[in-house]
């Protein structure tokens, strides 16, 4: 294939391309991103979101929850107001909102927003999808 007629077929999916790489990136995003909070406890520059207070650690050790850093997961209802829409990762409930911009106050940091290497997603899946036009 030409040179010319990969770029015309480019073209003429475009849109396809497009669609398709934004619905494969934001779930990759959504997945890496959730990782990084509820799993690693990292804010958006990779950094630990925080340490528990003694008294909350004492809370979440009866719970049987982990103490050592911040996870924001003493229940799974954060996690579960996270939501895909179609070009964004949004959450779904008012509590969702509250609280994760609560959690970004108290510990000076912002949490819930792609870090560097989840936002090259996008970048990535893209190249990808046209790797795939063109071959």
């Amino acid at each position: 294939m030409s040179f010319q007629e990969k770029v015309e077929k480019i073209i003429a999916n475009l849109d396809d391309l497009v669609t398709i790489s934004q619905a494969i990136a934001i779930a990759e995003i959504n997945a890496e991103m959730q990782f990084r909070i509820f799993n690693e406890g990292k804010a958006k520059e990779n950094q630990s979101i925080g340490k528990y207070s003694k008294k909350h650690a004492e809370i979440r050790e009866s719970k049987g929850l982990q103490t050592s850093f911040v996870d924001l997961t003493i229940t799974t209802d954060l996690r579960q107001s996270i939501e895909l829409e179609q070009k964004k990762i949004v959450f779904k409930n008012t509590y969702g909102k509250e609280i994760s911009n609560a959690n970004e106050k108290i510990f000076k940091k912002r949490i819930f927003a792609p870090s560097k290497k989840e936002s090259q997603i996008w970048i990535d899946v893209l190249n990808e999808e046209i790797a795939k036009l063109i071959s």
